[in-house]
């Protein structure tokens, strides 16, 4: 649970807000984690002497977003690439991270052989092919 979650539940925040908690909200956190309760970003340690209880830190906690390869690709923008056909035959480059309008992931990921994608003037879509450079 994240610390302002815990603060609503117990009555001390009326709703959740941007900014920082004040000292007292700190402490109320630390002491709820001294007891048992498992909040975001506050650690729980056996204290050294028993009479004082256990130790309670404030850790950081960071948002850091992480990216994941949800799959392979198909087709390495270094090895490949997209083309579309104009009205008078001629090859159009195009680029691989665009959307396939069948599958609906980037072409450097698409699993169908049909690709289509939105025409540049944003209209409609286009058939394309890939080929190796």
């Amino acid at each position: 649970m994240k610390p302002k979650e815990y603060l609503v539940s117990i009555g001390e925040l009326t709703e959740i807000k941007r900014g920082r908690l004040s000292l007292a909200h700190i402490e109320m956190c630390k002491e709820a984690a001294g007891k048992g309760i498992s909040i975001e970003g506050y650690s729980v340690s056996k204290g050294e002497n028993t009479s004082t209880g256990p130790v309670v830190t404030k850790e950081k906690v960071t948002n850091e977003k992480v990216v994941l390869e949800l799959m392979e690709y198909r087709y390495p923008e270094n090895e490949f690439q997209a083309y579309e056909l104009n009205d008078n035959g001629r090859k159009k480059v195009r680029s691989l991270r665009e959307i396939c309008r069948h599958s609906g992931v980037s072409l450097v990921c698409c699993p169908c052989d049909a690709h289509r994608i939105v025409n540049t003037s944003g209209t409609g879509d286009v058939s394309v092919y890939i080929e190796r450079k």
